[in-house]
């Protein structure tokens, strides 16, 4: 029977390479390594994986993986990213691509949105004179992985950008990430390790970032049943976003409130908040759908204009 050919992925090889060097291991030793855990993978092969050239098969791979210690589960996820990114994305403008990516992801495309990241990521890693924005770049599209709940490969994104390492203006949100990466994955204990470190490191008049480390620092601490540590965080998050002015995220943090080992349910409105915002969280759980606002669907209202309808509506249904 004859053998299928496969398409190399770029993906996959950029990954190898980066995890080889960030190893110190030189072709010639990973042919070395192979040898001693199964048949061993020559140098020459080794070096067309890496370009792009051939497919390194499935037994290869695995090898290669474990050798390199990248979960399976990573991989995958690379892989399924790949897919939703083509070859005509790819050769737009980065700037276009990023924008395109953000009005895809607030439709509710998750897919496309973050086919477009991940293009956007494709074309920054080759511009190394942009050090910050490539960071923020490969940032955004660690979150967006996150959001639709690839958190092996955010967080594997987030750890790489840890090492490089990055802008001092990056820290905090990166420290942010991989304490939502590490929740998300059932660590609460590595979730607060990383939330107390950027807690630590944000700075005084930066009242936006601290107000959502407090916010994920209450959200984890529920996760441990650390209730009444959890409702202190969480007042301490919604004071914050007062300060900084910032009414959506004292909504999100009032969606569900701790109290007494009691939890009460909120509600929220969006009127004509920034919708890139949710770009960081899920909402609600729902990974399907995007935010949308009432400005966004054309409906011109201001904040008054919504308490008094949602006053009367209230008492209809509620009484």
């Amino acid at each position: 029977m004859p053998r299928l050919a496969l398409r190399p992925s770029s993906a996959m090889a950029d990954l190898l390479r980066r995890r080889r060097i960030q190893l110190g291991l030189t072709l010639r030793e990973v042919q070395e390594q192979t040898g001693q855990t199964g048949k061993a993978i020559p140098f020459t092969t080794l070096a067309k994986v890496e370009q792009g050239r051939v497919d390194p098969g499935v037994m290869r791979l695995h090898q290669l993986l474990r050798l390199y210690n990248v979960p399976v589960q990573m991989a995958a996820e690379l892989l399924d990213l790949e897919q939703w990114s083509d070859e005509h994305v790819r050769q737009l403008d980065p700037e276009v691509l990023q924008t395109e990516g953000l009005n895809h992801w607030k439709k509710g495309d998750l897919k496309k949105a973050l086919g477009y990241l991940y293009s956007v990521r494709e074309s920054a890693s080759e511009n190394p004179k942009a050090r910050v924005e490539r960071q923020k770049t490969l940032l955004s599209f660690a979150v967006a992985a996150g959001a639709l709940g690839k958190y092996h490969l955010s967080r594997q994104i987030a750890d790489d950008l840890l090492v490089e390492p990055p802008d001092p203006s990056m820290l905090v949100p990166i420290l942010l990430q991989l304490g939502v990466c590490w929740l998300r994955l059932g660590s609460q204990e590595a979730a607060l390790a990383f939330l107390e470190r950027a807690e630590l490191h944000v700075r005084p008049k930066d009242l936006q970032h601290r107000a959502w480390i407090l916010h994920q620092k209450a959200a984890t601490l529920v996760a441990t049943d650390e209730l009444e540590e959890a409702d202190g965080e969480l007042t301490k998050a919604v004071q914050a976003y007062r300060k900084a002015g910032d009414p959506q995220g004292e909504n999100r943090a009032l969606g569900v409130r701790i109290k007494r080992w009691v939890t009460l349910h909120g509600v929220a409105l969006n009127v004509e908040p920034d919708l890139t915002h949710f770009t960081g969280i899920v909402p609600c759980g729902i990974r399907a759908h995007g935010v949308t606002s009432l400005a966004d669907l054309g409906i011109p209202a201001t904040m008054a204009d919504v308490d008094v309808a949602l006053k009367r509506s209230f008492r209809k249904i509620f009484g």
